[in-house]
């Protein structure tokens, strides 16, 4: 796990920041083969709730994501002032929810590579991580006077959730009526129950093609530094119109 460069940093790079947690499903599924190129041992395995088929070879989801993730940080380091406002902090959660990134300005990390997989789905867990991170981050912005734009919490899951995301659903709803918190939900796989992610946010989820992930993050990278253009408190539009292109409405 990759820790943010601490206070020093706050003090020496005064630029208004953009927290962006990014809230990772890593259950097993996630290594699903999606470019139809892995040869099928005639094998199967019971993980995540479903019987799959052991498939050796082949691009898999997990694949996709690290080369989305790796598109997102050139995005960002593309342009000046986003590189030095864009905090990034990544939580992963399968059989737990666990810390992969705090945050910290990409111009001084390199994109972060996920690996690890488990059986299950703690999206509860896994949120409820990914708000305490951005809490304690904003906490430490008022400590050392550093001003810094509306959060953003980009959840990605596969599956529905093996554990209760209540007390999850409740804060996230909470923080979005008192404008603390833009959040966006997006399915990675018909598996996913669509109205109960639906009801995580007030912002409706999007089912994401997988093989255009890559394109997604190029657009979130795009979008965060529009923001970090902007001053803080502005209202902004964020510019959906090349969104076919890699999303499911």
């Amino acid at each position: 796990m990759s820790k943010y460069l601490g206070e020093d940093d706050l003090i020496l790079n005064t630029s208004s920041r953009i927290p962006v947690c990014l809230c990772i499903d890593t259950s097993a599924s996630m290594r699903r083969v999606i470019d139809g190129t892995g040869r099928d041992t005639g094998e199967t395995e019971f993980v995540d709730g479903k019987l799959w088929r052991i498939v050796e070879g082949g691009k898999n989801l997990l694949d996709n994501m690290n080369e989305g993730l790796e598109a997102f940080y050139k995005a960002i380091n593309s342009n000046e002032q986003a590189k030095l406002s864009c905090e990034l902090a990544v939580v992963t959660f399968d059989d737990e929810a666990r810390v992969l990134e705090d945050f910290g300005t990409l111009d001084k990390k390199r994109p972060v590579r996920i690996s690890e997989t488990g059986d299950n789905t703690a999206l509860g867990e896994g949120i409820s991580l990914a708000l305490k991170l951005l809490e304690t981050r904003k906490r430490e912005y008022r400590k050392n006077g550093v001003d810094y734009y509306q959060p953003w919490l980009v959840i990605f899951t596969d599956g529905d959730a093996s554990d209760s995301v209540a007390e999850a659903r409740q804060k996230i709803r909470s923080l979005e009526e008192e404008k603390k918190l833009t959040v966006f939900t997006f399915a990675l796989s018909d598996d996913v129950n669509m109205k109960a992610l639906g009801e995580l946010s007030r912002r409706r989820p999007i089912s994401l093609k997988t093989d255009k992930l890559e394109e997604f993050f190029e657009w979130l990278g795009k979008s965060v530094s529009t923001v970090s253009m902007s001053q803080v408190g502005e209202k902004l539009k964020l510019d959906t119109s090349g969104m076919d292109d890699w999303a499911e409405i």
